[in-house]
C-alpha cells in the first residue's frame, strides 16, 4: 500500500538525503505501519520533535496508516 508524505521545509536537514529533493514522498509500506514507522524510515530521529497530521487532522504516532494517506510533517513550535 502506498502513502504520500510532504514535510515542512524546514525539516529538510533531518531527513534521509535520498527524500530532501523531493516536494512529495511516496512510499510503498506494510498494511501494519504506523505514523511513527514512517518517520524513521524518512530518518526523523526524535519523532517527539514534529506534528504529524494524517488527511488533515493531527494523529498520534503510534495511529496505523491506511492505503492512499495524506501525511504532512511540521517541526514542533515551543515558545512563549
Amino acid at each position: 500500500m502506498f502513502v504520500q508524505i510532504k514535510v515542512d521545509r524546514s525539516l529538510k536537514d533531518f531527513i534521509d538525503p535520498s527524500f530532501k529533493s523531493k516536494d512529495c514522498i511516496e512510499l510503498d509500506i506494510g498494511s501494519d505501519t504506523t505514523v511513527e514507522e514512517c518517520l524513521s524510515i524518512l530518518g526523523i530521529k526524535n519523532p517527539k520533535e514534529v506534528v504529524t497530521l494524517v488527511n488533515g487532522r493531527i494523529k498520534h504516532r503510534e495511529t496505523t496508516l491506511e492505503d492512499g494517506d495524506e501525511i504532512q510533517i511540521y517541526p514542533l513550535l515551543i515558545g512563549g
